[in-house]
């Protein structure tokens, strides 16, 4: 049975990882709950959670935080990122994971314009060989020539 929001934070913060993971196998997390649970960095846990559940966009983010190249990519060969988190992602200016996420999905529009707004000029090349700009980042683009 899935726990009340308090008791399930509880839980994963104080319970075993076999009883955790009995647990998550069978339901999601509540928002709050989850975000606390990608905080709390278990990768083993996390990766085991990412098998069963997408995650809400406001742990995706949590995600992108951790910089784990490994958990990105376990999570992005299963599912997309919100918007959220792909704009967290180009913020971080972190070459590697973005190169990492372009090459399995697309940028959202409003990820793409915080990527030509970010100029560098290696990974809009990168970029706009795969896909093509959304037309506002197209005249963000042109502003930079």
């Amino acid at each position: 049975m899935k726990k009340p929001i308090f008791k399930e934070l509880a839980f994963i913060q104080e319970a075993d990882e076999k009883s955790v993971k009995k647990y998550i196998s069978k339901h999601s997390l509540h928002s709050m709950v989850e975000n606390k649970f990608i905080e709390l960095g278990n990768k083993e846990l996390i990766k085991f959670y990412i098998s069963k559940h997408s995650l809400y966009d406001s742990s995706e983010v949590k995600l992108v935080e951790l910089r784990d190249k490994e958990l990105i990519e376990f999570y992005i060969s299963r599912y997309n990122f919100w918007v959220t988190a792909q704009i967290k992602l180009v913020e971080l200016r972190d070459i590697e994971l973005i190169k990492l996420f372009i090459s399995k999905h697309p940028l959202r529009y409003a990820a793409q314009v915080t990527l030509i707004e970010l100029g560098d000029r290696e990974l809009i090349k990168s970029y706009v060989s795969e896909y093509r700009l959304c037309h506002k980042a197209e005249i963000k683009l042109l502003e930079l020539i």
